[in-house]
């Protein structure tokens, strides 16, 4: 149980050095009660234009009963690691933010810089055994790490060369996430096809 909260609490610590956002978006006054049952955002890959400027082209525009933010985030990034060269964040969320998915994609200066993050990520969960953890799912550096409780979902972590991806879903206690462990690892796959 200790390894699951320093597992948790590591993984807080690395959510907020990513930049998650806490901000509620407006309500767009549709009924979500079928949010559970929502069949996942097209990952079919069309020719696609991945701009690291304004962090378009990751993931494509969600259904019309989930709200999409984007935002840049490398320059408050750079603070806490200079070694990163951009940074997006992509998040699809229920009309009342009580579910999302998270998309941070970080692009490093060196390969060692990202093998750092991914190696640093990957040790805050590899070992918990609250955690289903399973390596290898898109590449031979990726993971998923299923938690299903304290408000997370689930992630999924990839590393290629120089770019770190990492996706991951949270909801209120006790509810199921917007996208199941497949789903996720279904928009984990169709980012990684899309990166130079």
């Amino acid at each position: 149980m200790k390894k699951y909260i320093v597992g948790l609490a590591v993984l807080g610590l690395l959510l907020i050095a990513c930049g998650a956002d806490s901000e509620t978006p407006a309500s767009s006054g549709v009924d979500d009660s079928d949010a559970d049952m929502q069949q996942p955002v097209a990952t079919s890959l069309p020719e696609v234009t991945l701009d690291f400027e304004t962090c378009q082209g990751f993931l494509d525009e969600p259904g019309s009963d989930l709200v999409s933010k984007t935002q840049e985030l490398t320059e408050p990034s750079k603070i806490d690691n200079p070694a990163i060269e951009t940074m997006c964040q992509v998040s699809h969320q229920n009309a009342d933010s009580t579910k999302a998915m998270t998309l941070t994609v970080i692009k490093f200066d060196s390969i060692a810089a990202a093998d750092a993050h991914y190696d640093l990520v990957q040790g805050s969960l590899q070992e918990d055994d609250a955690v289903d953890y399973t390596e290898g799912v898109d590449g031979p550096r990726s993971f998923q790490a299923v938690v299903d409780g304290s408000g997370v979902g689930s992630f999924v972590v990839a590393q290629k060369e120089l770019i770190a991806i990492s996706l991951h879903t949270v909801m209120p206690f006790g509810e199921s996430p917007l996208f199941d462990p497949a789903e996720l690892l279904k928009f984990a796959k169709g980012v990684t096809a899309r990166l130079p």
